[in-house]
């Protein structure tokens, strides 16, 4: 509920990222892990998000940038909503489900 009321969204680029993109939620990416940097690169590569690097290299001058870049960009954080929505179909878990009955079906028959 809590992210439907959000404009922008500044947090790591864990799983978290991919609710964000369901919902459209415009985002400034921070890499937290090291599997994270290949997922915030290609966000980033898609337009999808807005990646920042890595949080060993916080710089508040270039949050602040990216903040008000976005701020001042509805058509900059419209497009940026609209391929994050591109890239998730909200429809992962029924897939995820039916390969694995599948894998269990087959399973079961050998």
């Amino acid at each position: 509920q809590l992210m439907l009321e959000m404009d922008l969204s500044i947090n790591g680029s864990g799983s978290t990222l991919w609710e964000l993109y369901y919902l459209g939620l415009p985002n400034i990416l921070y890499v937290l892990a090291d599997n994270q940097a290949p997922v915030a690169e290609r966000a980033h590569a898609l337009g999808c998000s807005l990646s920042l690097g890595p949080i060993e290299r916080f710089d508040p001058r270039a949050l602040l940038e990216a903040v008000q870049r976005l701020v001042d960009s509805p058509e900059e954080r419209g497009q940026m909503s609209e391929r994050a929505r591109n890239v998730i179909d909200g429809s992962g878990v029924d897939r995820v489900t039916a390969a694995f009955l599948s894998l269990c079906a087959s399973r079961v028959a050998a």
